[in-house]
């Protein structure tokens, strides 16, 4: 498993599957150093092919990439659906972090030693990290511990020269 090398320099990786398939998926991972996957999903299945929580653990640990759910990092239903109803960001941000602060402290702590420890990324669906709550989880880490955050994108293809 890769390690975060510096204590108290600790680098978070985060990335969402929108609009990858698998391998893609798996490439920004591996080239990011990634050694282990922090799936933060509420409910983690997905119609994407590969992307559903057994299909996923299966296919990185055939890659060399560990795989961890935690669902309690997850955004509860009551959230999400206040989010779909208003679309207010600042409203769901908000609640989130209140979530987050007041019953789920516990799981945050054994992120920070986690992160601290392996090289991980925190995954959810969106690509946009300013449009998850992967984003607001890594900002929560931050105000406990000195961290770096970078949000994997999906790498461009290259093409060969012909």
């Amino acid at each position: 498993m890769g390690t975060n090398e510096k204590a108290g320099n600790t680098k978070v990786f985060t990335i969402g599957y929108e609009g990858m398939v698998l391998d893609d998926f798996v490439q920004c991972l591996r080239f990011a150093g990634v050694s282990l996957l922090i799936d933060v999903r509420d409910v983690p299945l997905s119609r994407k092919p590969g992307f559903s929580k057994k299909a996923l653990a299966a296919y990185l640990q055939s890659k060399g990439i560990d795989y961890l759910h935690i669902q309690a990092l997850g955004c509860p239903k009551a959230i999400r659906n206040q989010y779909k109803l208003d679309h207010d960001w600042m409203r769901y941000t908000r609640d989130f972090l209140a979530y987050l602060r007041q019953e789920r402290s516990k799981e945050l702590e054994n992120l920070a030693k986690t992160t601290s420890q392996t090289t991980s990324a925190l995954m959810c669906f969106e690509a946009k990290a300013a449009q998850c709550h992967r984003s607001l989880i890594t900002y929560q880490l931050a105000q406990a511990q000195p961290i770096a955050v970078e949000h994997l994108v999906k790498l461009p293809k290259i093409k060969k020269a012909a």
